[in-house]
């Protein structure tokens, strides 16, 4: 297993890191795992306007967020015509590990692994072909007991670590 430094310029946090900030649009589906909790969701990102379709554990409801107007509109059931508009600080909307809908782009778990990556390890664990592309399995783990939101370790193959 590799062990790659933060300041390294094949770094592959650092790399996505750079890709990403160049993307204004994308579209992905979310399967996250904690030790309470699974979820999954089908997530759309366009120029900071966020699309959230759940699947796991709720199926049927819609969240969209407003960069805007700082203001997320929650749809509870597709056969409900009714909305609720809320404020992404609200503790209702949050995932189960605490974060906002208007930090849970892919840059913003990007940041979060960096900067857990600046105080602890980060490992190459193989080479992975998704969705016909050559990727890297990249670990990374907090030296000691250094978290960055909660998270002491990021591992892709396993659920994120969280103390």
């Amino acid at each position: 297993m590799p062990l790659v430094s933060a300041d390294n310029p094949v770094n592959p946090v650092a790399i996505a890191l750079r890709k990403y900030r160049n993307i204004t649009t994308y579209q992905v589906t979310l399967r996250s795992k904690s030790h309470n909790s699974f979820e999954e969701i089908r997530y759309y990102y366009k120029s900071a306007y966020i699309r959230m379709e759940f699947i796991k554990p709720v199926p049927g409801v819609v969240l969209t967020y407003n960069p805007v107007k700082k203001q997320v509109r929650l749809r509870i059931f597709s056969f409900m015509n009714q909305v609720v508009t809320l404020s992404p600080d609200n503790e209702m909307i949050q995932s189960s590990s605490g974060h906002k809908v208007d930090e849970s782009d892919i840059g913003s778990l990007l940041g979060i692994v960096e900067k857990l990556q600046s105080n602890g390890k980060t490992y190459i664990m193989g080479d992975e072909i998704l969705s016909g592309r050559q990727t890297a399995l990249v670990k990374v783990t907090g030296n000691g007991d250094f978290t960055v939101c909660g998270v002491h370790q990021y591992d892709p193959r396993s659920e994120v670590e969280k103390r």
